[in-house]
């Protein structure tokens, strides 16, 4: 049976706190039976990667490495953006027997989605990093008018 979980956004006025319960969230806490007990955990909200990361990582990171050294070996960019999330933000997982023992294995790479800004910049600064030391390959820097020269 899974564990479903609901995850609500709020805010907190004067010390209270303020829960906004969309629809999705509703007809899901109403399938619990009354009394059903819950563990509550409220974490201060951190802004997702902005629009403007994931543009820079695409459009200059990624394309930088695959024009300097990976597009003439077939790579592409989602290959090279899953080669990175497996490098950068792997995540293993195992199943074990009865006795503990791992019984399989895989490492997987992350999801880039839910990661923060400060996150995202760590995850780009690797991939630059990387590409620096193991490829020879130098990324550009982050450009604020990337998408007024890239029509020029």
């Amino acid at each position: 049976m899974s564990n479903p979980r609901v995850v609500l956004s709020g805010t907190v006025s004067r010390g209270k706190l303020r829960l906004h319960v969309r629809d999705t969230e509703r007809r899901q806490l109403l399938r619990w039976r009354d009394g059903t007990p819950l563990t509550v955990t409220v974490e201060k909200k951190h802004a997702n990667r902005s629009a403007a990361q994931n543009a820079y990582l695409w459009s200059t990171v990624y394309a930088t490495i695959l024009d300097e050294r990976l597009s003439e070996q077939g790579w592409t960019e989602d290959d090279l953006h899953f080669f990175c999330k497996a490098r950068f933000l792997s995540k293993r997982l195992a199943i074990c027997d009865g006795n503990g023992e791992v019984v399989e294995d895989c490492v997987l790479g992350g999801s880039t989605t839910r990661l923060t800004v400060v996150q995202f910049c760590e995850f780009i600064d690797a991939i630059i990093q990387w590409s620096a030391e193991k490829l020879h390959v130098a990324v550009p820097p982050a450009d604020p008018n990337w998408r007024q020269n890239a029509h020029e």
